[in-house]
């Protein structure tokens, strides 16, 4: 049975933080199995105790053991990542067309605006002009003498 202590733990240096995780979760002692290392795998020092609770053998197999799961962590990192590259960039893609989408709506809307304020600036244009005619004919004809030059 493969058991490690606190005794152990003590001996070989674990600092005070690993030594009370260990003792909250499993007292004096706990045997070690696979699904128990699993179960608490982001929890403990595992380099920590390979290092020191391991006997030289097999802390090279712990090492390459170690070699291989991170470069698959890798391999999965990379993957991720260029998922999330890809992602992003259908994103942009979006956002780009929604924004030239957004852009154009923006132009016509703009245009239509222009048009109107065209056409009322136009309509005042001819009413200020109407305007000043009817005041000049009215003022000419009060205060001049028909067939007098002014």
């Amino acid at each position: 049975m493969a058991t490690i202590t606190i005794r152990q733990l003590i001996r070989a240096g674990a600092c005070a933080e690993q030594r009370a995780k260990f003792r909250a979760l499993f007292g004096t002692s706990v045997e070690v199995t696979e699904e128990l290392a699993i179960q608490h795998a982001r929890m403990f020092d595992w380099d920590w105790a390979a290092d020191n609770l391991l006997p030289e053998d097999a802390r090279e197999a712990y090492d390459q053991a170690k070699a291989s799961a991170r470069e698959a962590r890798g391999r999965a990192q990379e993957t991720a990542w260029e998922a999330y590259d890809q992602a992003k960039a259908i994103a942009l893609e979006a956002h780009d067309q929604a924004q030239e989408t957004a852009w154009e709506a923006y132009d016509r809307a703009k245009a239509i605006a222009l048009e109107a304020y065209d056409r009322v600036q136009e309509t005042a244009w001819e009413a200020y002009d109407r305007a000043k005619a009817i005041a000049f004919a009215g003022l000419y004809i009060q205060h001049c003498d028909k067939g007098r030059e002014a």
